[in-house]
């Protein structure tokens, strides 16, 4: 969760300091812990008990960040107790009617649901990393296609594309106001920061969590062969970022 997409999510709520943030689908804790300095508390879902483990266990954890286990559709949180629900990454894992419902009860009037996404690739400014791609891809589709949907009782391979996110928003009837938005995110990043990302998506690390020698060696490859190609960094990065809001 950049910076740049706090700062819209707050304009749009018209407040300076939210009491309570809940963060669906958290994961590993990254975007949780991106609101730690903008929010009294924040709160972050996830039901894969692997990931929440490892959310909790990060150190140093914000005194004001708290994880517990829930879906999209349950978070068994207070109706119109939380001021801006976001959803970093993974709203196409979840079943929108019941999601869109969940947050609206949870919402107070004029809360914020928020849903940003990578849009591509990050670039490496200045480099070249057309000879990397064809080694981080095989890694990430071997994750993505094993990743499960945040609905235990659904497929597991049921996506909903972030093409139709904004009808879908729209035609809950759940929000009084929806828009996607466009803008990028310009930051200096290492190859530790790099991996630690690709480790963070979803299917990658139920892999890796697994002790799979192929995807460790694979991950392990990945490494070597963007060290050679680009050093270990810092480089430029720059992000392209989508993002849905609505507003209750």
């Amino acid at each position: 969760m950049p910076p740049v997409a706090i700062e819209i999510i707050l304009r749009v709520a018209r407040i300076e300091r939210p009491r309570l943030v809940v963060d669906l689908g958290c994961g590993t804790g990254t975007s949780t812990r991106s609101w730690a300095a903008f929010a009294d508390a924040v709160i972050g879902i996830e039901p894969n008990p692997q990931m929440r483990q490892q959310a909790e266990g990060h150190r140093p954890t914000p005194p004001n960040i708290s994880y517990r286990a829930g879906y999209s559709h349950d978070t068994g949180l207070a109706a119109g107790s939380v001021d801006v629900v976001t959803c970093a990454q993974s709203l196409h894992w979840m079943e929108p009617g019941p999601t869109f419902a969940e947050v609206a009860r949870i919402l107070r009037p004029g809360g914020i649901f928020a849903a940003p996404t990578v849009r591509c690739p990050l670039c490496f400014i200045g480099r070249s990393m057309s000879r990397c791609r064809p080694l981080t891809a095989p890694l990430a589709r071997s994750g993505r296609s094993r990743t499960p949907h945040l609905r235990p009782s659904e497929n597991a391979k049921q996506r909903w594309p972030a093409s139709g996110h904004l009808q879908r928003m729209r035609e809950s009837g759940h929000f009084r106001y929806v828009a996607e938005l466009s803008f990028h995110h310009r930051v200096e990043g290492d190859l530790d920061q790099l991996l630690h990302y690709i480790r963070s998506i979803d299917g990658v690390h139920r892999l890796l969590s697994k002790r799979n020698p192929e995807q460790i060696a694979l991950l392990d490859h990945t490494k070597h062969t963007i060290e050679r190609a680009a050093g270990r960094g810092p480089w430029p990065w720059l992000w392209t970022y989508r993002m849905w809001l609505g507003v209750r």
